[in-house]
C-alpha cells in the first residue's frame, strides 16, 4: 500500500508541475485592483531594431466588464502614451486587441503596456486585467521577435538572413539531437522527467 501511495503521490506532483510551468506562459502581466504597483509591462527588445517597428499588438484580458491602459514609448525624443479611444487620446479602453499601427518607436527607446484602471467585479472584489501576449511587426507584417539577433538588424553583409538562419538551425539540431526545448513548456516537461525518474527509483529500490 505505502508503494502505491508513494507512486501516486510522485505522479500527482508530476502532472501538476507540467501544468504549473505551462499556464506560466499564458500571460506576460496581470494586475488586480487599482493600487499603485505593478500595471506596467516592459516588452523585451533584445535583438530588435526598434526602429522596424511598424505595428504594436497587445492582447489584453480582463474579468470585470472595463479595463483601460496604453501603449508607450519615446516618439520624436519624448515618452508619448498611445491609446484607441473614439477621441483618439492616450489610452486604449476595454478588453481585446490593443493594436497601435503606424508606431514610431525612437532608436534606444524602451516599450511599456500599461493597465491603468479596472472596473471592480462587483462591490468589494475587485476586478483583474491581464496582458496576455505583446506582438511587434515591421512595415511587411513580419513579426519581430526578442532575441532573435541579426534577423532583426540591418546587415549590408549579410545578404540573405532567412538563409543563414536555417543553415544555423540545422546545425544546431543535428548536433543536438533530440534536445529540444521550448520555453516554459520544455521546464515542464523536464520537471515531470524528473518526478517520473523518482517514481520509477522507487519502484525500483522496493523490488530489492
Amino acid at each position: 500500500m505505502k508503494v502505491k501511495s508513494i507512486l501516486a503521490s510522485l505522479g500527482a506532483c508530476a502532472i501538476a508541475m507540467s501544468a504549473m510551468a505551462l499556464s506560466a506562459s499564458a500571460e506576460v502581466l496581470s494586475k488586480t485592483g487599482n493600487g499603485s504597483e505593478g500595471g506596467k509591462y516592459a516588452v523585451p527588445l533584445d535583438g530588435i531594431d526598434v526602429t522596424k517597428i511598424d505595428k504594436i499588438v497587445a492582447e489584453v484580458s480582463v474579468d470585470s466588464d472595463y479595463v483601460k491602459g496604453t501603449i508607450g514609448f519615446n516618439e520624436g525624443g519624448s515618452w508619448v502614451n498611445h491609446g484607441g479611444t473614439a477621441d483618439g487620446g492616450t489610452a486604449f479602453e476595454n478588453a481585446g486587441k490593443w493594436e497601435l499601427a503606424n508606431a514610431k518607436v525612437d532608436e534606444g527607446s524602451s516599450i511599456e503596456v500599461q493597465i491603468w484602471w479596472i472596473n471592480p467585479v462587483s462591490e468589494g472584489v475587485d476586478g483583474t486585467a491581464k496582458i496576455e501576449s505583446v506582438k511587434l511587426y515591421d512595415k511587411d507584417g513580419k513579426e519581430l521577435s526578442a532575441g532573435a539577433g541579426d534577423d532583426n538588424k540591418t546587415d549590408d553583409n549579410k545578404t540573405d538572413n532567412t538563409t543563414a538562419t536555417t543553415a544555423a538551425t540545422t546545425k544546431a539540431n543535428t548536433t543536438k539531437a533530440g534536445a529540444t526545448k521550448t520555453g516554459d513548456a520544455g521546464v515542464g516537461i523536464a520537471i515531470s522527467g524528473l518526478a517520473l525518474a523518482g517514481i520509477a527509483a522507487v519502484a525500483s529500490r522496493k523490488k530489492h
